[in-house]
């Protein structure tokens, strides 16, 4: 009997901490739900993208993926929740693409794809002055379109992660 309490006791304490865990994740500033995604925002402190690509792994995330108008629509989404409401602009971030493996053929480093999608600023990619821009953000004008940029400049990032069964059951609760 008493090794049985001292069990439920050891159950019940690791199933209270991982709630708690769950839920502190949850309220972390600058993380953001919609659809089957959840996004974290660091407009702030400033990486290199290959910086930005590491702390998004940190966070079990990958750089965003914007491979279609609805990807695209979902994102403008939650930028315009983060940043417009305060009436300000979206910040330069980073995103999951570049040109690393072959100059001008930009590919989504998630899948390894291929642009067949884009949402380019006017005039972009144009690699500026030859300054080896090789590396894609948001917000070059404050909005949601994208800039080719040299991948050792320093801006804020957006992360992705596909929300799991619990956490989409909790939205359509919700809903």
């Amino acid at each position: 009997m008493k090794a049985s309490s001292c069990l439920a006791y050891l159950i019940l304490n690791a199933l209270l901490w991982h709630g708690a865990v769950a839920e502190e994740e949850d309220s972390e500033t600058n993380v953001y739900k919609t659809g089957t995604y959840k996004y974290f925002i660091e407009p702030k402190n400033q990486y290199t993208w290959q910086q930005a690509l590491d702390e998004c792994k940190k966070k079990k995330m990958s750089l965003v993926t914007i491979d279609s108008e609805e990807k695209a629509n979902d994102v403008k989404t939650v930028l315009n929740e983060a940043f417009l409401f305060l009436k300000k602009p979206i910040p330069r971030l980073y995103i999951g693409a570049n040109d690393l493996d072959e100059f001008r053929e930009f590919i989504w480093i998630s899948k390894g794809d291929v642009f067949r999608y884009t949402n380019w600023e006017k005039g972009e990619p144009n690699n500026y002055k030859k300054l080896n821009e090789r590396c894609v953000h948001i917000g070059f004008h404050g909005d949601e379109k994208w800039n080719d940029i040299n991948c050792s400049r320093k801006y804020g990032f957006i992360c992705e992660q596909v929300l799991g069964v619990e956490e989409l059951s909790e939205l359509v609760v919700k809903a």
